[in-house]
């Protein structure tokens, strides 16, 4: 039994939809902190990309909201996350958008990876 149909309409051939899952690539991140934020953006957010030039292009967006600093990178997964927004969005009411110090970062990365283990 064939899985090619055709229109009965115009008598064209429709082929079926490829059952492919598109599996993102991270390695273009440098920052091993910055991919596991990420990361749990990507597979937690309910849209998924559906290739990896938009893959590339929310990350880029993150890191710019963030300046790249993984603390504040986190802040804004987490809220996205939480109140099931589609996109990342600044956070509101920062004062602190400089990069905090090493030692916060750092700390920060550790409680994400506690929370969603890896």
């Amino acid at each position: 039994m064939s899985d090619v149909k055709t229109c009965a309409h115009c008598g064209q051939t429709i082929k079926p939809k490829k059952n492919s899952r598109f599996i993102p690539n991270y390695d273009f991140i440098l920052d091993i902190e910055m991919t596991f934020v990420f990361e749990m953006w990507c597979k937690g957010k309910s849209k998924k990309y559906k290739n990896q030039i938009q893959v590339e292009a929310g990350f880029n967006k993150l890191l710019k909201l963030s300046n790249g600093n993984p603390a504040i990178a986190t802040e804004i997964v987490e809220n996205s996350l939480a109140a099931n927004w589609e996109g990342l969005f600044p956070l509101k009411n920062r004062t602190d958008a400089a990069p905090k110090k090493e030692e916060d970062n750092r700390s920060s990365f550790q409680k994400m990876q506690e929370k969603y283990g890896r």
